[in-house]
This record gives C-alpha cells, structure tokens and sequence, in this order.
C-alpha cells in the first residue's frame, strides 16, 4: 500500500516539480530513512537454523514465539529440529577462511552459479527470471507510456498509483483460495489481452484508452504481487534470498529497456508500445504455468528436498472443494517439518 501512495505521490510532485533533477533529488533522499531501520529487523531462522547459527536462530523463534503467543518444544528439543536442516555445498565464512584467493574465487562462482546446479532448480531459475524480467518491462513501461495513452500524463500517473490500491490487496484472499500459479497466470493473460486491445485503437478514444490502460495497469500488478510471493515459496530456503535477489537483479533489465520502448519506439508508432507489452505478458502467462503449485505444501530447506519433492501441478479440479481438501489432507501426511 505505501508503494501504491508512493505512486499517487509521484504524479503530483512531478507535476509540482518540473526540473527533472529536482525531482529525482527530492524522491531518492527518503532512501537514506531505510539504513537506520536494518538494525531493527531479525535474521531469517530457516536461513540460520540452514548455515549452522542454531542459537541465533532458536533465539529469533523464542522472540517471535512470545510476541504471538505461542508455545516451542524444550530448548534442547527445538535446537535438535533446527541442526537437522543442513547446508547443501553452499560455502559459508568458516569454509573459506583457510583458502587461498584462487579457491575463494572458485568457491563464490560456484557459489553464484548453484542455482542452475539442479534440474528443478535450473527450471525454476529460468522460469522466473523471464517472468520478472517481463513483470519489470510491462509494469513501468506502462506507467511511462502515458504520453502516449493521456492527455495528461500527470494525472495517468496518480490514477495508476491509484489502480494498485486494489492489486494488492485483492489477491490476498484469491491466493489462499485458488493457489499462486492459476491467479498469476491470470493476470498476466488479462494484462496482456487488455493491452492488446489498447494497441489498435484510435486516439479519438480516448476515454477506452485510459480504462483499458487502467485495467491493465491493475493485473499487471496484481501479477507482480503474486510473482513476489510465488517465486519466495518455490525457491529452497538455502538459495532463497540469492534467487529472488537475482530475480529482482534482471527484472531491472526490463525496467531499464522499457523507457526506450515508450520514447523511441512509441514516438514513431503510439500503438507499438502497447502490443509489444501485451504480446510479453502473454508470454509470460503461459510461462508460469509450467512451474509447480506451492499452495499447502511444505517448503524445501535445502535444494535436495526440492529435487527429491513430488511436485503436485494441480489441474482445472483445484477450484473444486472436494479435491482441494484430498489435497490438503494429503499435504499434512507429507510434511515432517515441525517449525
């Protein structure tokens, strides 16, 4: 929601500060609030618990425990849990110490590089790298097209910080109901498909224009919302921060690409933009129906969980409730994970 504002708050202070380098100054200097909140935030426990800070990581859970009232196994009991998770070739401070420059260096490009290591991994990684690479493209270019779908582009921009209002909250219920795969697809194929529409239309139209480009606006957002969360249950814990970090890492590729899309290209042809950006998400809808569903499934810790795990691609029968709780009950036998 503070992202959605931040949005909003764009359009207006573009419009009350024209000099774009004023403007970039007075956006970026909030950045420097964010460094004093890092110290307040506690380490991930499954990560601990993974590069071997058993202590730390009972310590964060027993905090976390006591704000939300709930109760742990004996100390000794939790700490046996917590060395079970293991470490699977990711090498840690303590492995490197004793290595000279050249085995560091070997060590940290296999270190970058173990997200290709596995087949299911390497699918994984591909996948959404093109899926945020995409979400990246369609979402900003669309905000920077509004030259070309508005009048005025100031008031595009604070109605599409506006339409994000209700693409993050929406698919908070939709994603316990239905899954994360099926609702993400979906609004990557309804912003594609509305953003294709907008393409043929003439400028006369102006008011289709801008509620097509709205509608679009939303999905590709909801879309966003749900890859963030989706690609978090599918990475194994040990590798989950270095693959959606590098997820977000050439996602910004996309961001980077799409100003010349909407300046170069939609200079010469306004409708370009639009279907190129309509033809990406579409692609990327199919692209994510390839992955597993995560949805009641308990999450891997390590990458051999994730290579030994049965994945469930669940079908169209998912929205039935009498599947939907065989597959919950199925999913409560499996897991062994007491945390």
């Amino acid at each position: 929601m503070p992202w959605a504002c931040s949005v909003m708050i764009w359009g207006g202070l573009a419009y009350l500060i024209r000099d774009w380098r004023w403007l970039l100054f007075t956006t970026s200097i909030t950045g420097v609030f964010i460094i004093p909140v890092l110290w307040f935030i506690d380490e991930s426990p499954r990560w601990l618990a993974v590069k071997g800070h058993h202590e730390r990581a009972l310590k964060v859970l027993k905090k976390a425990a006591r704000w939300n009232r709930a109760t742990l196994p004996p100390d000794d009991t939790a700490l046996q849990i917590l060395k079970e998770s293991r470490d699977d070739g990711i090498p840690t401070r303590d492995k490197l110490r004793h290595k000279g420059l050249k085995e560091v260096i070997i060590e940290k490009m296999k270190e970058t590089a173990i997200l290709f290591r596995t087949p299911k991994l390497r699918r994984i990684t591909c996948i959404l790298y093109v899926d945020y690479l995409i979400v990246n493209f369609v979402y900003y270019g669309l905000s920077l097209n509004g030259g070309n779908l508005s009048d005025d582009p100031f008031l595009f921009m604070a109605l599409s910080g506006l339409m994000e209002v209700p693409a993050y909250s929406l698919p908070v219920p939709i994603v316990s109901r239905f899954g994360r795969r099926v609702p993400g697809s979906v609004s990557f194929l309804l912003s594609g498909v509305t953003l294709l529409a907008v393409s043929p239309l003439p400028k006369r139209y102006g008011w289709l224009i801008m509620t097509l480009a709205m509608i679009g606006k939303v999905t590709i957002s909801t879309a966003f919302q749900v890859l963030i969360f989706y690609s978090s249950e599918l990475f194994p814990t040990e590798v989950r921060s270095r693959g959606i970090g590098t997820c977000f890492m050439v996602s910004r590729i996309g961001s980077i690409v799409s100003p010349f899309i909407t300046e170069i290209l939609g200079s010469s042809f306004p409708w370009a933009p639009s279907l190129l950006f309509g033809a990406c998400s579409v692609i990327a809808s199919i692209a994510l129906l390839t992955l597993p569903e995560t949805s009641g499934i308990a999450l891997p810790d390590t990458i051999t969980q994730l290579e030994q795990r049965q994945d469930k691609v669940r079908s169209w029968k998912f929205f039935r409730s009498a599947e939907r709780k065989v597959n919950e009950s199925e999913d409560r036998k499996e897991s062994t994970d007491p945390l």
